[in-house]
């Protein structure tokens, strides 16, 4: 239970004060301090290795509306259409292997989905029904089991494996963490997250991809909040952005103004999360939303919107200490289409689709993002895309990082 008590300290951390001393700063530290003002000159080539592109197949019975999440593990491509409730598995050039499509009431099936996660610790794959099953298949795509979860929350939205028994659960309608053990069929820990109340801050921004893995941990980052929490053992760490930090008295600011001008009821039906957090950055009350945080063997990654269509990238290089800011390399690439971080690689794919982290505003920013350079493909991968055709199964790019 040290780790569960570990985390209750965490989070309450988060509703506390934040010091702004340079000792406390750099006693956590993830990174070493982060100028956000800094627009570096950098070349896609700086970070990273090799590029690969793929068409993914498209058949009657291979259709993707929409790629919510991408895993990409032992040479195939895991790919989740959440629209549809389906998982497709590609090999690395591409080719279907198969997909899961089980909709129904049966003891094999459900009604629809919300996430998925590779379970290595089993060789499963593990979905989640939202109201109230966890799913397991082999990585062939074979039924394995089905387990009815204890109804704590309206729903479960995202699963993720732990060991070869436990399983972390979140809800983002609760805002929760649960802690599930499959040999003993019942939840180990419920951990609050403390997002409830209009009061918090945290209730703002929306907590969907939020949760990443490096090393076989887990990370959870908060989009105002520059706290990294450890859901797998007793650490914690702190991106460290120095005066540019969002302050306690900016969030308190900011909500008293919420408080004032609307109630939780006018909130919800007028508000969307989404707008609410980069509305609060567009206006300067905040200095940064935090959108998407990822580790590699040699870097430490972070992504920020920064207001005015602006998106900060920061490269940490573990490797010799240094560190990158930028908007754009010097090839006009941004990593904001789309962007799926998975082990060592970032993948993008060529639907435009569903952008968790930006507003309607800057919807148009992202279709008219540069995401690749012609100049650095191969022939052979520039006639994947000039083959492309606007009905079929969208290609993807998968950049791998220097090791």
């Amino acid at each position: 239970m040290r780790k569960f008590y570990y985390l209750i300290f965490c989070m309450a951390f988060l509703s506390c004060s934040q010091k702004d001393t340079k000792t406390e700063r750099t006693r956590e530290a993830y990174s070493p301090e982060i100028d956000l003002d800094r627009n570096d000159q950098v070349s896609i080539a700086d970070f990273v290795e090799s590029t690969d592109v793929v068409q993914l197949e498209t058949t009657d019975s291979c259709f993707i509306k929409r790629i919510d999440k991408i895993i990409y593990d032992n040479d195939r491509y895991y790919v989740f259409d959440r629209e549809q409730a389906m998982l497709f598995c590609f090999d690395s050039l591409g080719k279907l292997l198969f997909k899961i499509n089980s909709k129904g009431q049966g003891p094999e099936e459900y009604l629809t989905l919300d996430g998925f996660d590779i379970d290595n610790y089993n060789q499963q794959l593990l979905l989640i029904e939202p109201f109230g099953h966890l799913l397991t298949f082999d990585l062939n795509g074979k039924f394995i089991s089905k387990i009815r979860l204890p109804q704590h929350p309206p729903a479960y939205n995202e699963v993720y494996a732990l060991d070869k028994d436990k399983v972390l659960l979140l809800s983002a309608t609760e805002k929760q963490l649960f802690y599930f053990s499959r040999g003993k069929n019942e939840m180990l820990d419920v951990y609050n997250l403390g997002f409830n109340d209009i009061k918090s801050t945290l209730n703002l921004t929306s907590i969907f991809r939020r949760i990443y893995q490096f090393d076989e941990t887990l990370f959870y980052t908060n989009a105002v909040y520059d706290r990294i929490i450890n859901l797998s053992d007793t650490t914690g760490s702190r991106w460290d952005f120095g005066e540019m930090t969002n302050a306690e008295k900016q969030i308190n600011s900011l909500l008293d103004e919420y408080k004032r001008e609307i109630t939780i009821e006018k909130f919800d039906r007028d508000k969307t999360l989404r707008e609410a957090s980069a509305d609060h950055v567009a206006k300067k009350k905040l200095h940064y939303e935090l959108f998407l945080c990822h580790e590699t063997s040699r870097y430490k990654i972070c992504f920020l919107y920064r207001g005015n269509h602006r998106i900060s990238h920061i490269f940490y290089d573990k490797k010799n200490g240094s560190y990158s800011v930028f908007d754009k390399t010097n090839e006009n690439i941004e990593f904001r289409f789309n962007p799926v971080f998975s082990g060592e690689s970032l993948i993008q794919n060529s639907f435009a689709g569903f952008s968790f982290y930006l507003n309607p505003g800057n919807y148009q920013s992202v279709l008219n993002a540069k995401w690749f350079d012609r100049e650095l493909l191969t022939e052979e991968q520039r006639a994947i895309i000039d083959s492309h055709q606007e009905d079929d199964n969208p290609y993807l790019i998968k950049y791998n990082f220097k090791q």
